[in-house]
């Protein structure tokens, strides 16, 4: 499971982790379940198509910074970690008139340092959504419509059946 003192540092070259170190040790050994989206030699170029590959708990998932658009963040497991590499201005998710992050049943999920946007939106979509449990980590929401919806709006947060939603 990803924990807030782990740091490490990615290889230009394999464009894996080289090493974790951890408050209580100087080097750990690298989990298998880290996997690496959108860096040099990354294990996937997208967001979803590495959730989708790794349907797994406790799955780690390193986002590079850059500009995903039309990308989305639907966790396929329980106790799923996606964590934005840097600063959450650097690592943006957006997606146009759609719904973003799904948590769709899953518990103990987690969204750290990504801005995730939802623009152009027409009918109710939403940024964040779904039943479960999500933590969402130094994390930008954004959400626009391009039309006055009278029925029913766009939301930031859109949970249901009574849904855990922490934000930090």
């Amino acid at each position: 499971i990803w924990q807030e003192s782990m740091k490490f540092t990615i290889n230009p070259v394999t464009g894996r982790p080289d090493a974790v170190t951890t408050a209580s040790s100087s080097a750990a050994s690298l989990p298998s379940n880290i996997y690496t989206v959108g860096v040099t030699n990354a294990d996937y170029t997208t967001i979803q198509a590495a959730l989708d590959a790794n349907p797994t708990e406790n799955a780690v998932f390193l986002i590079g910074p850059k500009a995903y658009t039309n990308d989305t963040i639907n966790f396929t497991a329980n106790y799923q970690t996606v964590v934005g590499l840097g600063h959450y201005l650097e690592t943006q998710v957006t997606k146009s008139n759609a719904n973003l992050c799904n948590i769709s049943g899953k518990y103990g999920c987690k969204v750290e340092n990504i801005s995730m946007r939802v623009t152009g939106c027409t009918t109710d979509k939403y940024v964040v959504g779904g039943i479960g449990t999500v933590i969402l980590e130094g994390c930008y929401l954004y959400i626009s419509n391009t039309s006055c919806i009278t029925a029913s709006q766009p939301k930031i947060v859109d949970m249901t059946d009574a849904p855990t939603v922490e934000m930090n």
